[in-house]
């Protein structure tokens, strides 16, 4: 009862970290709804370390390395300096255990997390409103990026928890919808993945559908994105950014700066000292640099935590990859390529695993990582006792 109680304050607590002038939520501030989001953690993570009967995967495992060399970074370079930065990331990655432990003992199921990110998405549509309002006003522009447009996309993968067509329908419409709203093209990138995996599951891989069910809804599938991208077509700034980013001519795009940012962490990374190449700069150490994150978590880690860090962060893709490979629990599998494959295109366009939409990704991995362990752990023992 009480796990389950901590379940629900959890995800609440995440809904405030992601929530932008959502009403009721709003009312409590966004440290607050970090410190119960990290303590919740905590808590679940010392239940891991002490509960025996709990197993840790090899990607569980790289994650923690990874989370521990992000707090050894921050213990180094002064907690006091970086503390916001320090708390957001730990918001972002410590949910992962929660869900994993809850999900080990059986007690959450697909139905909780299926709920949970339908509240999430409810949580981040109010948001984007918010947000667009709050900044349309202050700048006084026309058009913007809207950051809200990448909490869309870990959220995609619940259409797999999803039993009724129509639902699943409605939820890839929403989310395609305000992701090319954002005008965040890093967002479209891994979004595209999300649907074209989807399509590809669902239609080509489904054997219970006709060749003819399959038609129809591979020319339904066209005829939306035909129709969504038709209507920002017309002198859309989401298009006029998607265009830019394959033929910019706009200095002041993004986009166009981000070559000058690359090249500045990646030539000030190779002319460090052999220890900084292997060890890194030290914790943030790119605001030092540039005074701006490097956009790209790969030079991120590189300049931050060194080399060795950057492998951990790789193994633990590949590692991850191959647990979605093996298993043959196909709802699972397909759910953990869209989780890892996204969370795997951010890192190339944007601050991924430092991002607030990370807690969704974490909460999602810790469930998945959990369930596939759990139900071959299951399916082994039902057929030796055959």
């Amino acid at each position: 009862m009480i796990d389950r109680l901590l379940f629900i304050i959890l995800v609440i607590a995440m809904g405030g970290t992601l929530q932008r002038g959502v009403p009721i939520l709003s009312s409590i501030s966004w440290p607050t709804y970090k410190i119960i989001v990290v303590a919740i953690s905590i808590f679940y993570v010392l239940r891991i370390i002490s509960n025996k009967d709990v197993r840790i995967n090899r990607s569980l495992f790289l994650y923690g390395i990874f989370l521990g060399i992000n707090l050894l970074w921050a213990v180094v370079s002064g907690i006091n300096r970086h503390f916001s930065y320090l708390s957001g990331l730990l918001a972002g990655l410590l949910p992962l255990f929660p869900l994993y432990f809850l999900r080990w003992k059986g007690l959450i199921s697909n139905t909780h997390l299926k709920y949970s990110l339908l509240f999430l998405i409810i949580v981040s549509v109010v948001s984007f409103f918010g947000w667009n309002t709050q900044i349309l006003e202050e700048k006084n522009i026309d058009f913007f990026t809207n950051n809200i447009g990448y909490y869309f996309v870990p959220l995609f993968p619940v259409v797999y928890f999803l039993r009724n067509n129509l639902s699943k329908y409605i939820v890839i419409v929403l989310l395609t919808f305000f992701v090319l709203a954002s005008a965040k093209r890093g967002a479209l990138f891994c979004l595209l993945f999300e649907l074209i995996l989807y399509l590809y599951v669902m239609y080509f891989r489904n054997k219970k559908l006709g060749t003819f069910q399959k038609i129809v809804a591979g020319a339904g599938a066209v005829l939306s994105i035909f129709l969504v991208t038709t209507y920002f077509s017309d002198d859309s700034y989401t298009m006029q950014r998607i265009n830019n980013t394959f033929n910019s001519s706009d200095k002041t795009d993004i986009y166009s700066g981000r070559d000058v940012i690359y090249t500045t962490y990646l030539n000030d990374y190779i002319s460090s000292e052999p220890k900084d190449i292997f060890l890194g700069r030290g914790f943030n150490a790119t605001m030092d640099i540039y005074e701006l994150n490097a956009h790209n978590d790969w030079i991120e880690i590189l300049v931050d935590y060194g080399l060795i860090a950057a492998i951990v962060y790789l193994i633990f893709f590949v590692s991850t990859f191959r647990i979605a490979r093996k298993t043959n629990i196909l709802l699972y599998r397909y759910a953990l390529y869209s989780v890892i494959g996204t969370m795997f295109i951010q890192t190339l366009f944007s601050m991924g695993f430092t991002s607030m939409s990370m807690c969704v990704t974490a909460m999602m991995l810790g469930y998945l990582f959990s369930a596939i362990y759990v139900s071959e752990r299951n399916s082994t023992c039902a057929s030796i006792n055959k």
